[in-house]
């Protein structure tokens, strides 16, 4: 197991690298770059007011995107710099300008509160079927330290972890390769218990790393989106970041296939089980009606008669 995690750790490293150099990517860029990076003050009143939030702006820029608040929806307050300026006199009667910086509180609104063009994306949805999809998700309930439940997700989101409600919300109506890779990804955020704050460019970076680990493991190839999910967070091409974190993305990795895989085992076992009982029983209801026919039967009388009869 660790020399394969190890490789697939190379993997992520070069098809990161890969993706930087992509058209695709770059077009991306262009577009992330319209919308703002919040403080961590902002980020805490975002996730509280909305915990589910995905792509925060405001009014200019959903428009700048072809995009319109949808009508009758909340906004997001946050506090907004904004310049004050003041006309003093000095002691020589010169006149000076007194710049200072305040706050004041704006609206934001989530991509899920909007509606229009599609924004670009990098991550295209994986859209293949999975053997034994069912078994591997009810496993990985089995091993979740939330509850997981599949919700209607609007907006770009597939996904989420909420430490608040201590759940896993994924979006209904997905390929069983994406509902897999984004509950992987999201049992690896409330694996490593993250909660708001703090570093979100390393917190994704891991999550969809140990995600793309699972993946492998259970037979879903997410390259083609896992590469470019961890290249937009990653925001630098030298990936120092993901080289910094692989050994909690190894160790994470690990331990979720472990744990996954024993309760396949178990799931297997018990299901092979009822079968089996299910089975016998079929057989000694089987038996038991054989006997009941057999000893219970009427005698026709006068076509046993007639049988002897037809006999002499």
């Amino acid at each position: 197991m660790e020399n394969k995690i190890a490789e697939l750790s190379q993997k992520i490293t070069d098809g990161v690298s890969t993706v930087f150099t992509s058209d695709k990517y770059k077009s991306y860029l262009k577009q992330a770059s319209i919308f703002h990076n919040y403080s961590f003050r902002n980020m805490m009143l975002i996730f509280l007011q909305k915990d589910n939030a995905t792509q925060v702006a405001g009014f200019t820029t959903w428009n700048k995107l072809n995009r319109k608040i949808n009508k009758g929806e909340k906004g997001i307050a946050i506090f907004a710099p904004c310049k004050v300026q003041k006309k003093i006199i000095d002691e020589d009667g010169n006149e000076e300008v007194d710049i200072k910086i305040r706050f004041k509180a704006v609206s934001v609104f989530d991509i899920s509160q909007t509606n229009g063009e599609p924004l670009k994306s990098i991550c295209d949805s994986l859209s293949g079927d999975v053997k034994d999809y069912k078994i591997i998700f009810d496993s990985v309930k089995n091993i979740s330290p939330c509850k997981i439940n599949f919700e209607n997700i609007s907006g770009g989101a597939r996904g989420y972890y909420s430490p608040t409600d201590n759940k896993i919300g994924i979006k209904y109506g997905m390929s069983d390769e994406q509902t897999l890779k984004t509950l992987f990804h999201e049992i690896a955020h409330a694996t490593l218990q993250h909660d708001v704050g703090g570093n979100k460019s390393i917190k994704e970076i891991q999550a969809e790393s140990v995600a793309f680990m699972m993946c492998d493991h259970f037979g879903v190839d997410s390259s083609s989106y896992s590469f470019e999910y961890i290249a937009n967070w990653s925001n630098t091409e030298d990936v120092a970041v993901l080289q910094e974190t692989l050994t909690t993305i190894h160790k994470t990795a690990t331990e979720l296939i472990y744990k996954v895989d024993k309760s396949i085992e178990e799931i297997k076992k018990s299901t092979m089980k009822i079968t089996e009982n299910k089975s016998q029983q079929s057989l000694s209801d089987k038996l038991s009606k054989a006997k009941v026919s057999t000893s219970t039967k009427p005698v026709d009388k006068l076509n046993f008669e007639n049988n002897i009869t037809d006999l002499n």
